[in-house]
Parts: structure tokens; C-alpha cells; sequence
């Protein structure tokens, strides 16, 4: 909303600006609270600066401290613009290069920087109970977005896909500028599906869905995702 309310472009926007335009600008909500879903990247920003309220730490090094460094994620961190001279950009699908932009020093809703061997080692960990307990993964992994009926559901941070013969993925797309990210965890085999690339490519979102049924029956002509993370699901003939 920032860039429709009249955010000067050239100003980089921190976290702490998303707090005071919401005081400021009084953003409209979407919709009556309680009644609908919808993912908020702006929800993510004010639940990083939470982190940092409780911990009394920076974001990126509390995530540091407590996560990538434990974990041996070595090649993940939290960008900012003074990562701006060693960080790879992303590319726009023709091969033009994405140049930064306003919203490039906001974190909590982007901005982690890793690689599939990093994000692997998180999934290892979430199911060795090296994250959070194993009721609070519980938890996460419950639905809870109950606003429409079918298949595709919302968790804490998670979203799921919640098949009719019983399967269930827990799964997030992600995509800022040219990156696409397809992050897929199977339960019920405990594989987990990676893939990132840095020239825009929504395919990579189907490509990841297309590769559950090498796994077990995820009924792949069922949902559709969009490079949102949003699923349609089409009834099989």
C-alpha cells in the first residue's frame, strides 16, 4: 500500500516505517477482520519487529544467533543494502537485471538470502525437533483459514494443502523481484522439495507440485499454484 499512498520512491522504506504509515496513512483494511484470509506480507514486517521488541535484538542477528548459525546454515543471512555490492541480483524473465527498489531494506516478509542445501538443513531440523517443540509444529501445521471450502489451506506461517485421500503438503512459494522459491515438505514420506532460481520463472512453482506424485499419490492434475502461492483445485475427470 505504501507505493499507492504516495511513498516517495527514492526514499528506502525500513520496518519501522511500515509501523508509523500504518498510524499515518491508515491503510484501508481488506476486509472485516475474522471473516476472509489473505496473505500479508506487511503482517510479516510487524512480526519482525516483535522479534526484535522481545529479544532486544536485531532481527537478522537474532535469526543468526539462534538459527542459522546453530544449524550450520552458512550460506544464509538477512540482506540488506549494505549486502548490496557481494549479493547476486535477480533477473527479469528476458535477462534483464532487477534493479533494487524502495522496499528493499524491509525484512520478515523477504529478504533471507540461502540456498537448497541451507533450506534443507531447516527442514532436517524442524523434524528433529531442533526449531520449535513438537506441539508448536503442531500447531503451524494445523489449518486454520476455513473461509472458502477445498483443498488448500492456511497454517501459522504455513500453507497447506489438504488432499481428499487423506495427503497433505506443507508447502510455501515465495518470489521477490526475479527469485522464485518452491519450498514443499511431504509428511508422510518426509521428503522435502527445493527449488530457487534468480530469473523470473513462475513454472517453478508447477515444476515443484508436478514432483510430489514421484513421490506418493498428490493427485497432480488437482491444484493449480500461482506464483502467489495461491492453489486452484480442478476436479479429476
Amino acid at each position: 500500500y505504501l507505493e499507492k499512498m504516495g511513498w516517495n520512491k527514492n526514499q528506502y522504506a525500513t520496518n519501522q516505517d511500515v509501523l508509523n504509515s500504518l498510524y499515518t496513512m491508515h491503510p484501508r483494511p481488506e476486509f472485516k477482520a475474522g471473516t476472509r484470509f489473505s496473505y500479508s506480507n506487511t503482517n510479516f514486517v510487524l512480526l519482525a519487529l516483535i522479534v526484535e521488541k522481545i529479544t532486544g535484538m536485531p532481527y537478522p542477528g537474532y535469526l543468526k544467533k539462534n538459527f542459522f548459525e546453530p544449524l550450520q546454515m552458512n550460506d544464509t543471512y538477512v540482506f540488506s543494502l549494505a549486502d548490496s555490492v557481494t549479493a547476486i541480483k535477480s533477473y527479469k524473465a528476458y535477462g534483464g537485471v532487477w534493479d533494487w527498489d524502495f522496499l528493499e531494506n524491509t525484512y520478515g516478509d523477504k529478504n533471507i538470502y540461502t540456498t537448497p542445501r541451507d533450506l534443507l538443513k531447516w527442514s532436517l531440523a524442524w523434524s528433529q525437533g531442533k526449531v520449535v517443540d513438537s506441539a508448536l509444529l503442531e500447531a503451524a501445521f494445523t489449518p486454520y483459514s476455513f473461509e472458502r471450502p477445498g483443498v488448500h489451506n492456511y497454517g501459522l506461517g504455513w500453507r497447506l494443502l489438504m488432499l481428499k485421500n487423506g495427503k497433505k503438503v506443507i508447502y510455501h512459494n515465495g518470489r521477490w523481484h526475479g527469485t522464485n522459491a518452491a519450498f514443499a515438505k511431504l509428511p508422510d514420506e518426509n521428503i522435502t522439495i527445493i527449488i530457487i532460481g534468480n530469473r523470473y520463472n513462475s513454472n517453478i512453482y508447477n515444476t515443484a507440485r508436478k514432483a510430489y506424485d514421484i513421490f506418493g499419490d498428490y493427485q497432480q492434475r488437482g491444484p493449480t499454484i500461482d506464483e502467489d502461492g495461491e492453489l486452484t483445485y480442478h476436479e479429476p475427470p
